[in-house]
């Protein structure tokens, strides 16, 4: 499975807005068994300095609910969403550099490579 996450740029002024895309390809042959424990299906996650300051999914409310899905050979789908630029207590996030990784939350996980933005004034 090919987790990709792309950022409409790295470079911000601070109280800009980040659009995030998370791309999901399976380029494998066989199918791929994936187990979700609730109704979410990807995320995002926003570190500095290795602490998380940012999630998508907190403050969502998702169905329990186990998921079982077979992602075929060729299957692809586009995540998008926006990081307002605040931290999760609402908070203007500071100038400086940030880790962004996007995820399908599934057994087996699967996670982007982290793509690395920046805040300046």
């Amino acid at each position: 499975m090919q987790v990709e996450l792309h950022t409409d740029s790295k470079r911000y002024h601070v109280g800009e807005a980040v659009e995030l895309m998370l791309v999901c390809r399976h380029e494998g042959e066989q199918p791929l068994n994936a187990l979700f424990r609730t109704g979410q299906t990807y995320d995002f996650i926003v570190r500095r300095e290795g602490r998380e300051v940012w999630r998508w999914s907190r403050g969502h409310v998702f169905t329990m609910a186990l998921r079982h899905m077979t992602f075929q050979p060729g299957w692809s789908a586009v995540y998008e969403e926006t990081w307002d630029g605040k931290d999760a207590d609402g908070n203007q996030a500071p100038e400086g550099k940030y880790e962004i990784v996007g995820e399908l939350v599934c057994e087996p996980g699967f996670k982007s490579e982290p793509v690395m933005v920046e805040f300046v004034k």
